[in-house]
């Protein structure tokens, strides 16, 4: 588990926010290595704009971007499993 090395990619405080709202989202450990991938990928596509963030700070974005990543891939995995 977390073979996954993102050093100078992503900021640590991001991986291990991944990695707690995965957990709190119900993911299993043979599932974080996953969402942590997908997840990073959407991060580095996404640009904090302090102008356009309607008084949010930069940690409530980026954990409003890394729900909708993992929402996402819980939805594609439960319509893949006929739930």
């Amino acid at each position: 588990m977390f073979d996954n090395s993102y050093d100078g990619v992503l900021d640590d405080w991001k991986l291990k926010l991944i990695t707690r709202r995965a957990r709190r989202m119900g993911f299993r450990d043979f599932e974080l290595d996953d969402a942590q991938q997908q997840t990073v990928l959407a991060l580095l596509h996404f640009r904090f704009d302090p102008a356009r963030a309607n008084g949010a700070c930069e940690s409530t974005a980026v954990t409003a971007v890394i729900d909708r990543q993992q929402w996402e891939r819980e939805s594609r995995e439960n319509t893949h499993r006929g739930a």
